[in-house]
């Protein structure tokens, strides 16, 4: 298989948030631009299926055990960089005090408080079928260096803010940046969406979750993840998954019951069936 195929190929479960890619870390910047990045699994047990790995007896003899382990561990630690791992954890406060002579801290005090400004602009737009029922702008992570000190985040941006209001307020936070000298950057944006609930997509599968006897309710999530990249060709969307996650977080408290897996399995079948078949 070619290079420019396996890119093409590690772009597409990139951006479908199956796996990440981890670029090197170097004082030299050279050396960051020529180390190969390191391939991580959004969902380890994935992983696991992939290697065919069933039992908890089979990962102590299996040679990637130490790869696995590291992956968990990354997702931990890494928290917070990408749209759809924002631990509970991934929270910063920045509090300005008035003896503080370092000049970066006091720079970052004046960015974290141009943030909050957005973060309370962000409030007044409000859209009740979402929890919570406004956009969200979250501080995941700070790095340190000798070189640089690097924040990292996420917002989560309801369906009722125009793209006029976003491009706002992101200028508003990287017109700070340019003030004090950092550089402010976009890594990835994709548009929220919204499915009428009206829509006969959605009206078939609370049908199909009634038939089954399974709250056919449904409701609204500020959140990205792989559908949003479907919304984009102008198709209907819904997610439904299985088992039991904390708000809009991922936590290392998730879990899925096997007889959830078995539902959500049937309910998939019955709604290929009726609009494939």
């Amino acid at each position: 298989m070619s290079v420019p195929t396996i890119q093409s190929w590690l772009s597409i479960l990139e951006t479908s948030y199956i796996i990440f890619l981890l670029q090197p870390y170097h004082s030299n910047i050279n050396k960051r631009l020529t180390k190969t990045p390191k391939l991580y699994f959004y969902d380890v047990g994935l992983a696991t299926y992939l290697l065919e790995i069933e039992l908890s007896t089979q990962i102590s003899r299996d040679p990637l055990r130490g790869a696995l382990f590291e992956n968990m561990v990354l997702m931990e630690i890494d928290g917070g960089t990408r749209f759809n791992m924002i631990p509970n954890q991934a929270m910063v406060e920045l509090e300005m005090a008035s003896y503080v002579k370092n000049l970066s801290l006091i720079k970052l005090n004046k960015i974290y408080r141009t943030i909050q400004e957005v973060e309370n602009d962000m409030r007044q737009l409000q859209d009740d079928e979402f929890e919570p029922n406004y956009s969200t702008i979250s501080i995941g992570i700070i790095r340190t260096s000798e070189e640089e000190i690097l924040l990292g985040g996420s917002c989560r941006i309801l369906p009722n803010v125009t793209q006029e209001q976003y491009e706002l307020w992101m200028a508003k936070i990287k017109s700070i940046c340019d003030e004090y000298g950092a550089r402010f950057a976009i890594t990835d944006y994709k548009r929220p969406f919204r499915t009428n609930e009206n829509s006969v997509l959605i009206k078939s599968a609370q049908a199909i979750l009634e038939k089954m006897e399974l709250s056919p309710q449904c409701k609204t999530l500020a959140s990205t993840n792989e559908v949003s990249l479907f919304t984009r060709l102008n198709i209907e969307c819904i997610c439904i998954g299985a088992g039991v996650r904390e708000e809009n977080v991922h936590t290392p408290q998730e879990h899925v019951n096997l007889k959830d897996l078995e539902k959500v399995t049937s309910f998939y079948e019955q709604m290929i069936e009726k609009f494939c078949l």
